[in-house]
């Protein structure tokens, strides 16, 4: 494991996650980029999105819809998303 046990790993994933998906570093596919790159991170530190798919997707086009893709909107997803391995 890469992090401390007190951390909130909520909090790290959520800041990861939120700024891959607003900041574009890529021309394209960001979204899922962002998406799959946080749950290898939880993967990696021994957790797990347990969050299916399509839920998952209408969740966040929602947020991008109404521009609401931010950490105050996405920790209360990400930290009941999240489970150990």
């Amino acid at each position: 494991m890469f992090l401390l046990a007190n951390h909130d790993m909520s909090i790290i994933v959520v800041t990861w996650f939120e700024s891959l998906m607003n900041n574009h570093p890529f021309v394209d596919g960001n979204k899922p980029v962002a998406f799959f790159s946080a749950d290898v991170f939880l993967r990696i530190n021994g957790y797990k999105m347990t969050v299916e798919p399509k839920a998952a997707y209408a969740f966040l086009m929602g947020l991008f819809d109404t521009n609401a893709c931010d950490l105050e909107h996405l920790t209360p997803w990400i930290r009941s998303s999240i489970s150990p391995l």
